[in-house]
């Protein structure tokens, strides 16, 4: 009986800490923010952003270079900008799922992407996991299903 009292008390002591590291843990919150980009060194920094309609899609470009820039839409897809300075920036808050396409009219190779995910009632789900020592913890998050053409199969970057 006695082995069996051990693996009794080792089991709620076990139980107990993975209570306190769930306690503990940090929640994933999803707020209304925007999303940076850099203009630098003749390219747009990331090139390609994925937003969810009422999460994060709004985008701030933000020229960090030496050179003037503009953000235009690809076919005027959406209203872009004027001429940014050095230390200037545009913004824009997309309404309207799609794939959005944009460059600098100054330097027409610099090209970027925008990648607009709306809100439906269907979902998929993307799940982060990590290991710390003996701990995993694993992180599940939901995403309004992409209601264009095709499929998105990278998630938006949360902020």
């Amino acid at each position: 009986m006695r082995p069996r009292g051990a693996y009794l008390l080792a089991a709620l002591l076990v139980s107990l800490s993975l209570l306190a590291v769930l306690a503990s843990s940090p929640r994933v919150i999803a707020t209304v923010s925007p999303v940076s980009v850099s203009i630098q060194d003749f390219s747009f920094n990331p090139g390609t952003i994925h937003v969810v309609i009422g999460v994060n899609n709004t985008i701030v470009w933000t020229n960090n270079g030496a050179e003037p820039h503009t953000v235009t839409a690809n076919g005027g897809a959406f209203s872009g900008s004027s001429t940014l300075s050095p230390g200037e920036n545009f913004t824009h808050t997309f309404s309207t799922p799609g794939t959005f396409g944009y460059h600098c009219a100054i330097h027409t190779f610099m090209t970027g992407t925008v990648v607009v995910i709306g809100t439906g009632t269907t979902s998929t789900s993307s799940s982060v996991t990590t290991t710390t020592s003996t701990t995993t913890t694993t992180t599940t998050v939901i995403l309004p299903s992409h209601s264009g053409a095709g499929r998105v199969d990278e998630p938006p970057e949360l902020m």
